[in-house]
């Protein structure tokens, strides 16, 4: 029993890997764009306030705080990856911390979105506001349950390593 669930605790840990893997390349594929944003794209659609946002370091710097937090992850569940085909037990607090930086993050976003989507939605009448606001309610809604559906591996190796630990569980 204890070997089908380290089979499975390095399924869901190379699951995680992949899908984080992949998270950061394209947060360092999509990071020039950030850094560099394209002033003539920008004002053409949303006018010279919107390419001062993207411009601004309050944009930068996320972005390549995501960049480096990405790397990061990938990088310990490739680690942890080689611990568990070692027969080791790896560290809790790898998808603690990433699942707790998903939240932290989910909630900035929203509170980031709700801030832009008020400012957008100020100058509509208000038929047409509802009916932007449901949209982005629902997009909003989406997008965090696809969200929760990426870090499910995470959640799946931490129940393998508490059932892994627990010494009244069957692990033979």
């Amino acid at each position: 029993m204890k070997e089908q669930r380290m089979k499975k605790l390095g399924t869901w840990n190379l699951v995680a890997l992949v899908l984080t893997s992949i998270g950061a390349v394209f947060s360092v594929v999509s990071l020039p764009g950030t850094l560099f944003p394209n002033k003539e794209a920008l004002v053409s659609v949303g006018g010279e306030a919107l390419y001062n946002q993207v411009n601004s370091w309050t944009h930068k710097v996320p972005a390549v705080l995501e960049v480096v937090i990405s790397l990061v992850f990938a990088a310990l569940f490739f680690m942890a990856y080689k611990q568990i085909k070692s027969g080791k037990l790896p560290n809790k607090l790898i998808y603690f911390l990433n699942i707790g930086y998903f939240v932290l993050s989910l909630i900035l976003d929203q509170v980031v979105l709700h801030s832009a989507s008020t400012d957008a939605l100020a100058g509509l009448d208000s038929q047409t506001a509802g009916v932007a606001s449901t949209a982005m309610a629902i997009g909003s809604i989406v997008g965090i349950l696809f969200a929760v559906l990426l870090h499910l591996p995470q959640i799946m190796c931490l129940i393998h390593l508490f059932k892994l630990e627990d010494p009244t569980v069957d692990n033979e």
